[in-house]
């Protein structure tokens, strides 16, 4: 589970505890790692949280990740492709280096570390990778380009990457949600939430209910599967 420090990643990484899954979450703060971690609520000898801070922009944190997994497990049934960064704004306000790390997390590190791991996922046989995307990715938008071609990047990937481990018995689906409200949306929006056209906003544990549902559904795959109350529709 990337991105495991907070907002949908910490929510999701408390759903699969919950649900028996052993949960390695990664993330460059260990402090919010740690956190996470501490949130748990499961009596002993039940599924683990543990903290695995890494770069995943660094060749260092991908080896970290891998090595982490084998040496623990040897196999992963599910991988979660959270971590991401967002930052709204006119194209000519980004440096080429911001547009470069953007991508670099946003899209090359979820090539990257799936690569990295696909002997681990072929092991069980059943193994799922989520990738979370963005309704952005459908929304063309001003002030959005950046962010919204990583995350139509990732739809793609996850199309492709279907139909190439579908023989191996690994499925591959994307979720993309709305505006979740999450410090990292906030950061993003100026500290202003951001509705739906149902009135409700969405809240991290509602991603997280989606993504317990792909894990249980053997029959999806190469989905790109929208949870945005409706703003795409607008």
């Amino acid at each position: 589970m990337t991105g495991g420090g907070s907002g949908i990643g910490r929510a999701t990484a408390l759903a699969l505890v919950g649900a028996g899954y052993d949960t390695v979450v990664v993330g460059r703060r260990l402090g919010e790692l740690a956190a996470t971690a501490a949130a748990v609520e499961a009596p002993a000898g039940a599924a683990r949280c543990l903290p695995l801070a890494a770069d995943l922009t660094t060749d260092e944190g991908l080896r970290r990740v891998r090595e982490f997994v084998y040496d623990q497990y040897g196999h992963l049934d599910v991988l979660v492709n959270n971590a991401a960064v967002a930052a709204f704004g006119p194209l000519n306000e980004f440096s080429p280096e911001s547009v470069s790390a953007h991508l670099e997390l946003n899209v090359a590190s979820v090539l990257k570390l799936t690569g990295a791991l696909y002997d681990a996922l072929s092991v069980p046989g059943r193994a799922h990778v989520i990738n979370i995307s963005s309704e952005q990715s459908l929304v063309p938008a001003p002030n959005r380009s950046v962010y919204g071609a990583g995350k139509a990047a990732l739809n793609y990937i996850t199309r492709s990457l279907a139909a190439e481990f579908a023989p191996m018995g690994i499925r591959v689906n994307a979720l993309l949600p709305g505006a979740v409200d999450t410090a990292m949306l906030r950061h993003a929006t100026g500290g202003h939430a951001v509705g739906t056209p149902l009135g409700e906003g969405l809240r991290p544990a509602d991603i997280a209910e989606w993504v317990l549902h792909l894990v249980r559904s053997w029959h999806t795959t190469g989905a790109l599967i929208t949870v945005d109350g409706g703003t795409s529709l607008s």
